[in-house]
């Protein structure tokens, strides 16, 4: 696993508060709008790309409509699972 960029740890450090606050994973226009991205699919990207990179991970539905992710932390040398 990659470690991530400085944008992507600010999106995680995100997530990471708004579940702690808010016992919930925010929604894209949530993490567009505080962080000031004019469109949803900049924050569904950015998701991605840290779904890809293996630092969260979808949720057992796996359906992009309805899917929500869960933070993982991996240990360094082990996978996510």
């Amino acid at each position: 696993m990659t470690p991530p960029t400085t944008l992507q740890q600010a999106v995680l450090t995100y997530i990471a508060k708004c579940l702690e606050v808010e016992q919930h994973w925010p929604t894209a226009r949530q993490i567009a709008e505080d962080f000031g991205w004019l469109s949803i699919n900049a924050a569904n990207e950015h998701t991605l790309r840290l779904e890809r990179a293996g630092h969260i991970t979808r949720n057992a539905h796996g359906k992009p409509m309805l899917a929500r992710y869960q933070v993982v932390i991996v240990a360094p040398g082990a996978t996510a699972s």
